[in-house]
C-alpha cells in the first residue's frame, strides 16, 4: 500500500529542535537520524520565535509514525525528512499520510483526536493543495510548498535549508505541547545554538532551571538583557570572541555558574550583568576594551577574591562590587575620576584599597562596612566625600586626609573609632584640622572624629564634639574636656566605655563638670558618660543617668544608684556584660523609675539586686509604693520569691520578666492592673493572689472590658503561675490584665 507524506516548506521564520525523548540521553548532532518514535502527536517547543514543528495526525485517522525521523547535517544548515525504509506494509497505515504543521503561539495545540484549524496554520492536504489560505513569512514573501512521497520498501531523502536566525538546537526532549516561546521549561542538559543563529533575543533562557551549559556560535554578536537570568544551574557558558555587547542582567543570579569569558570585544558591562553570580571564584579579570562598569555589575559575587580593573575603565557605577564578601584587594584605575556611591558596600575582606590621583569625589556609602580595611588615605585630587563613605570601617588605624578635601558629608566615618589611632589632615587644608589626632571642622569648631589617640585641643578650636564623633571607640581609655567645649552631639561617646578608667572635665568648663569618674551636664544633673572605675555622686548633683551612658562598659562589675537618681535613659547600661552587683538605696523610689527596655536596665546581664549592700533574695514590696515601673527589676537574677504589698495598684510591663530564679509571689489585694509581659519566662511555679475575682485580659491597655480569667483559676497557685509566665496556649503573659 503506497502512502504519502507531503512537506511544506518556505522561506518563513522556522524552527528546529533536535530530540530524543529517553531519559536524560544527550543527542549527538552528527549521529545519524533519530527516531521519532511511536508518539503521533508532537508538539517541539521552538524557544525565541514562537514557532512550532507539529507532527500530527490527519483528521482523526491513526498513522504509525515510528519510522520517520529527523537528521541535520553537520554543519546544521540543513534538515531532512527520512521516510520508511522497511517493506512493512503498514508503516504508515494511514493511507492519506501524514502532515507537517506550522503554527504560532496564537494558535491551538494540535490535538491526538484531530486538529484544530485557527486562522495562522499553513498545512497541506494529502492531494496536496492548501486547505487554508495562502499564508506569508515575517518579510511579506508568500510561502511556497515542497513535497516527498514516502512509499514502503523505499526511502526518500530531502533536504531543506535551515531558515538563518530562526535555529536554536537543543540536545534534550522539549516540552510537550508548550508554545509559549519561553526556552526555560524545555531545554536540558548542554544547549548549543546553531551556527546559522546571528541574534539571540531578550529573556532567552530567562529563569530555566534545567540547562547545565551553553555554546553560543560565533554567529553571534551580542547577549541580550536577561538572557541567562536566574539559569540556576548553568554552570559554562561559551562566549566567542564575536560578542560585541551584553546586555543589563544577562547572567544575575546564575548561582553555579562558574566559567565565561568576557571577549577583548566588550566595551561595557552593564548594570547588574553578573550579579549575584555566587560561584564566581578567585581572581576575575575585566577585558583590556572595557570602559564603563554598570551598577551591580558584580554586586554579591560573594566567592571572588581579586578583581583586575584595566586602564581603559573610566567608570564604575554604584553597588558594582557590593557584598563582595571574599574580595580582599581591589586597584582603581588612574582613569577612574570619582568612586559611586555603595560601590564598595560590605564588602567585608577588603583589607586595602587603592584610591588614585584621578579621582575628586568619593560617594555617598562607598566603603560601608568594609570592616576589614586597615588604612585609607585620601588623594590631593578628592575634594568631597560625601555621607556615610567609610560607615562601619571598624578595622582602620589610620586616616589620612589631603588639603584639597573641602567637604565631608555626615556620618563619613561613623563605627570607624573602633581601633584608629591616628587621624591626619594636612597642613595646607583650610576646611579641616588634625590636630591632636581629632578631625575638627575649623569654621564650626566641632570636633567631626576621634580615635583611642585623641587629645582634645585647649586652645579653643574646639566648642562642639559632633554627633557620634567617638561612637564605638572601644579602645579610648581616658578623656579630657576643656574649658572650652559646651556642646555634644547624639551618641557622640556611646560604646565608648569598654576600656575607659578616667574621664575628667576641666574646672573651668561652665557647661560641664566631672566627678567620680563621671562626666555630668551641670544644669540638667544628667550623668553622660561613665566609665569602669565610676563613682555617681550622692550628692544630688545627679539625677539622671543619660542615655549610652555605661554602654558596652564590660570591666564595670558593680554599680551604686543613689536614691536621688529619677530616670535612667535609653540603652545606659547596654553591653554591661560583668556587671553582677546593682546596689540600691531604696526600693520605693527604685520602684518609681521606668525603663523603656530591659537594655536601660543595670539588671539587664542578669545582676544580682543589693540593697544597701545587702544580697536582696526575697523581695518585699513596701507599703506605700503604688506602682512598679516598666523593666524595673527585670533580668535581676538574685529574687526568688516575691511579696507585693497591697498598697500596689499597678504592675508594669516586663517588670520581673526573665527574673529566671524568681519561683513564687505573693499579690496584694489592690492590684487592680498587671501589664503584658510583667512575669514573662520567669520561674513563677507558684502565684497567690489575694483578691482572685473580678479579673479579666484584653490586648490593650486602653480596654474597658475583655475576657474573664475565672477566680477558681486564680485560687490555684500552680495556675495562677502558668497564667503569667506563659503565653497562649498556656498563659495570658502577652496580654494586659485587669480588675473591675
Amino acid at each position: 500500500m503506497s502512502t504519502s507524506v507531503k512537506v511544506r516548506m518556505s522561506l518563513f521564520l522556522f524552527f528546529c529542535v533536535l530530540a530524543m525523548f529517553i531519559a536524560g540521553i544527550t543527542l549527538i548532532f552528527s549521529s545519524p537520524s533519530q527516531n521519532l518514535g511511536t508518539t503521533f502527536n508532537i508538539t517541539y517547543l521552538a524557544p525565541f520565535e514562537d514557532v512550532v514543528l507539529s507532527i500530527a495526525n490527519n483528521e482523526g485517522s491513526d498513522i504509525n509514525a515510528s519510522n520517520l525521523s529527523f537528521e541535520l547535517n553537520e554543519d546544521r544548515t540543513q534538515f531532512k525528512i527520512i521516510g520508511p525504509d522497511t517493506s512493512d506494509t503498514s508503516a504508515i497505515t494511514n493511507s492519506n499520510g501524514s502532515e507537517f504543521y506550522y503554527f504560532s503561539t496564537n494558535s491551538e495545540v494540535l490535538n491526538t483526536t484531530g486538529y484544530t484549524d485557527p486562522g495562522d496554520v499553513y498545512y497541506l492536504s494529502s492531494s496536496g493543495t492548501s486547505t487554508a489560505n495562502s499564508k506569508y513569512d515575517d518579510n511579506g514573501l508568500e510561502l511556497t510548498s515542497e513535497q516527498m512521497e514516502l512509499t514502503a520498501g523505499t526511502t526518500k531523502e530531502y533536504w531543506y535549508d535551515v531558515p538563518a536566525e530562526k535555529i536554536y538546537l537543543y540536545p534534550a526532549f522539549m516540552t510537550p505541547n508548550n508554545t509559549t516561546g519561553d526556552a526555560s521549561g524545555g531545554a536540558t542538559g548542554e544547549v548549543v545554538i546553531s551556527h546559522s543563529v546571528t541574534t539571540m533575543p531578550d529573556n532567552a533562557f530567562k529563569d530555566s532551571t534545567t540547562i547545565t551549559k551553553c555554546v553560543i556560535p560565533d554567529s553571534v554578536t551580542a547577549i541580550p538583557t536577561y538572557a541567562f537570568y536566574g539559569c540556576s544551574n548553568l554552570t559554562n557558558v561559551e562566549v566567542p570572541n564575536t560578542i560585541t555587547s551584553l546586555g543589563t542582567y544577562a547572567f544575575y543570579n546564575c548561582k553555579l555558574l562558574n566559567n565565561i569569558n568576557i571577549p577583548e570585544n566588550i566595551t561595557t558591562i552593564p548594570n547588574y550583568t553578573f550579579g549575584c553570580c555566587s560561584a564566581f571564584t578567585g581572581e576575575f579579570v575585566v577585558p583590556s576594551g572595557v570602559t564603563s562598569i554598570g551598577s551591580a555589575a558584580f554586586g554579591s559575587c560573594k566567592n571572588l577574591t581579586r578583581i583586575i580593573i584595566p586602564d581603559s575603565v573610566t567608570s564604575i557605577g554604584s553597588y558594582a562590587f557590593q557584598s563582595c564578601s571574599s574580595l580582599t584587594s581591589i586597584t582603581i584605575p588612574d582613569s577612574v575620576t570619582s568612586i559611586a556611591s555603595d560601590v564598595f558596600y560590605s564588602c567585608s575582606s577588603l583589607t586595602s584599597i587603592t584610591i588614585p590621583s584621578s579621582v575628586t569625589s568619593i560617594g555617598s556609602l562607598a566603603f560601608y562596612y568594609c570592616s576589614s580595611l586597615t588604612s585609607i588615605t585620601i588623594p590631593s585630587s578628592v575634594t568631597r566625600i560625601l555621607g556615610g563613605a567609610f560607615y562601619g570601617c571598624s578595622s582602620l588605624t589610620s586616616i589620612t586626609i589631603s588639603a584639597s578635601v573641602t567637604s565631608i558629608g555626615p556620618e563619613a566615618f561613623r563605627d570607624c573609632s573602633k581601633n584608629l589611632e591616628s587621624i591626619i589632615v594636612s597642613s595646607g587644608n583650610t576646611k579641616y584640622s588634625g590636630a591632636g589626632n581629632c578631625l575638627i571642622e575649623i569654621s564650626s569648631k566641632t570636633l567631626i572624629l576621634g580615635c583611642k589617640n585623641s587629645i582634645i585641643p585647649t586652645d579653643g578650636s574646639v566648642t562642639s564634639i559632633g554627633s557620634l564623633a567617638f561612637y564605638y571607640c572601644s579602645g579610648l581609655t581616658s578623656i579630657i574636656i576643656p574649658d572650652s567645649v559646651t556642646s555634644i552631639g547624639s551618641s557622640a561617646f556611646s560604646y565608648c566605655s569598654t576600656n575607659l578608667e578616667s574621664i575628667i572635665v576641666s574646672s573651668g568648663n561652665t557647661k560641664y563638670h566631672s566627678a567620680g569618674n563621671c562626666w555630668i551636664e551641670t544644669s540638667s544633673k544628667t550623668l553622660i558618660l561613665g566609665c569602669k572605675n565610676s563613682i555617681i555622686p550622692t550628692d544630688g548633683s545627679v539625677t539622671s543617668i543619660g542615655s549610652y551612658a555605661f554602654s558596652n562598659c564590660s570591666g564595670l562589675t558593680s554599680i551604686t544608684i543613689p536614691d536621688n537618681i529619677t530616670n535612667i535613659g535609653s540603652y545606659a547600661f547596654v553591653g554591661c556584660n560583668s556587671l553582677t552587683k546593682v546596689n540600691i538605696k531604696d526600693i520605693a523610689k527604685w520602684c518609681s523609675i521606668s525603663f523603656d527596655s530591659n537594655l536601660a536596665s543595670p539588671f539587664n546581664s542578669e545582676a544580682s539586686l543589693y540593697l544597701n549592700d545587702i544580697l536582696v533574695t526575697e523581695l518585699v514590696i513596701p507599703s506605700g509604693v503604688t506602682s512598679i515601673g516598666t523593666y524595673a527589676f527585670s533580668f535581676c537574677s538574685s529574687i526568688t520569691s516575691l511579696t507585693i504589698q497591697d498598697s500596689v495598684t499597678s504592675i508594669g510591663s516586663s517588670a520581673f520578666s526573665h527574673c529566671s530564679n524568681l519561683t513564687n509571689v505573693t499579690i496584694g489585694s489592690g492590684v487592680t492592673s498587671i501589664e503584658q509581659y510583667a512575669f514573662n519566662s520567669s520561674g513563677l511555679t507558684s502565684a497567690t493572689f489575694n483578691n482572685t475575682s473580678g479579673w479579666w485580659r484584653a490586648s490593650s491597655n486602653t480596654a474597658t472590658s475583655g475576657t474573664s480569667i475565672s477566680s477558681s483559676s486564680l485560687s490555684n497557685s500552680t495556675t495562677a503561675a502558668k497564667y503569667l509566665k506563659y503565653t497562649l496556649p498556656f498563659g495570658y503573659t502577652a496580654y494586659y490584665w485587669k480588675r473591675s
